[in-house]
């Protein structure tokens, strides 16, 4: 029995949490709105760390970044510290560009824990159901 206690404890403490500096989260979310579209070169759109009154992030081992555009809120992308997943919390999409594949399998390496799952993420956020985006568009007008 104390063997097995042992063992449990030492899986557990294989993963930690990984901190992703806001330069870094910044240029993951401006990845994201390029893929989607977005000219982020524009001027009239900025990029901003999400936190609340007490200084945290608005969801629990995420780091949420606001894209604006006209000092309007366009998206928000809550990136898991520990995955490097992105997540479009009001929509509830994830989002899966190749180009993110670098930052998510460093994170992975460095926290010791895999993707969560559409399951877990969904619950992460409160979602119904979760739409994964995994092909950047195409904008003109944008």
């Amino acid at each position: 029995m104390r063997i097995l206690v042992m063992l449990l404890i030492v899986q557990q403490s294989t993963s930690v949490q990984v901190y992703i500096p806001a330069s870094r989260s910044i240029e993951v979310a401006r990845r994201v709105a390029r893929d989607l579209g977005f000219d982020v070169a524009n001027p009239e759109y900025y990029f901003d760390l999400m936190l609340t009154k007490d200084g945290k992030s608005p969801v629990g081992g995420y780091v949420s970044v606001g894209f604006y555009g006209h000092d309007n809120l366009i998206e928000t992308f809550a990136i898991s510290e520990n995955t490097g997943q992105v997540v479009e919390p009001a929509a509830c999409q994830v989002f899966e560009f190749s180009n993110l594949l670098p930052l998510q399998r460093a994170q992975q390496r460095q926290s010791g824990l895999k993707s969560k799952s559409q399951k877990e993420l969904m619950r992460d956020f409160g979602c119904d159901r979760l739409t994964v985006v995994r092909n950047p568009i195409t904008r003109d007008s944008r």
